[in-house]
């Protein structure tokens, strides 16, 4: 056979091999796609992070869902707690639905440090299937900071029990804890705790607003502005956000940070525009006025 024969005669085979699903020797396995080598590359990537202790593992897992989930809960059995630590953080970060329960289950690590981050990540993304080790921690951490973390974490779910909540409240004895059980509850519907809140606003004075006007902000309830009218009238300093020698404010002021605050919660229709680096003037502060003395 001619040269040319011979070229054609193994063309033919390459094609007739193709249509069989078959892949000629040396070619790629159809499964090894770009996109799956990169996606397991990725994870090889991940797990080498957390075991070496570099954060920017939570980067890389940010948004991955529950693809990383498998990785990400056997590392939070991890021998090292550093690394189990690390592990939830990337399980924050990653997202998804299926994070709730190894971050849940962390809240019983022997590890003091694992334990504060599991129930410090739950207090930002308050997965719905963590709900029941939340409530156990609250009832059984021995560390308040802990106890605190959980009790908001579990009023960010909706469907919570407040009543659960309501019985924890009963046998705390910390401060801290009492605080959280009420802006947990209160933010969960619970009638008791807003009116408990609201007498706090009530009564709160001096630099101590500025702690309540956070509180207002996890609440996120429109009914928490009304209470809050007399203070449009506390020009003292609340939150830093100038440089010296920049233009523009040095401090928000406690009645800047109620605007602000009213804006995103209630969404009046102001005459005015808000920004979260002004100092509002006498008269939009009287206009402020009305209309959160008009908010239910």
């Amino acid at each position: 056979m001619s040269p040319r024969g011979r070229l054609a005669l193994l063309a033919a085979i390459a094609l007739g091999l193709a249509a069989c699903g078959a892949s000629p020797r040396g070619a790629s396995a159809p499964n090894s796609s770009p996109a799956r080598v990169s996606s397991d590359s990725l994870l090889q990537s991940i797990e080498a992070k957390v075991r070496a202790h570099d954060y920017s593992a939570q980067n890389d897992a940010r948004g991955l869902g529950d693809g990383a989930f498998p990785l990400l809960a056997r590392l939070a059995t991890d021998r090292d707690p550093d690394a189990r630590s690390l592990a939830l953080l990337c399980l924050e970060s990653a997202g998804g639905s299926r994070g709730g329960r190894v971050l849940g289950a962390a809240l019983n690590d022997s590890s003091a440090d694992v334990r504060m981050v599991a129930s410090q990540a739950l207090g930002r993304r308050p997965f719905p299937d963590a709900l029941p080790y939340l409530l156990s921690a609250v009832r059984t951490s021995a560390d308040p900071a802990i106890r605190r973390n959980c009790a908001l974490a579990a009023g960010m779910i909706p469907g919570a029990s407040a009543s659960k909540l309501r019985e924890s409240s009963r046998a705390e004895k910390d401060p801290d804890v009492q605080m959280a059980l009420v802006q947990a509850r209160a933010r969960l519907g619970d009638g008791e705790a807003r009116r408990e809140f609201q007498a706090g606003l009530t009564s709160a004075q001096g630099q101590v607003r500025v702690l309540w006007l956070e509180r207002c902000r996890y609440v996120g309830e429109p009914w928490v502005l009304s209470p809050l009218a007399p203070w449009l009238d506390d020009t003292h300093p609340a939150v830093r956000i100038g440089a010296d020698g920049l233009p523009g404010p040095q401090y928000l002021r406690v009645c800047d940070v109620v605007i602000n605050l009213a804006a995103e919660l209630g969404k009046p229709r102001w005459s005015f525009k808000t920004g979260p680096a002004k100092n509002y003037s006498e008269e939009e502060r009287k206009e402020a006025r009305r209309v959160l003395g008009s908010i239910r």
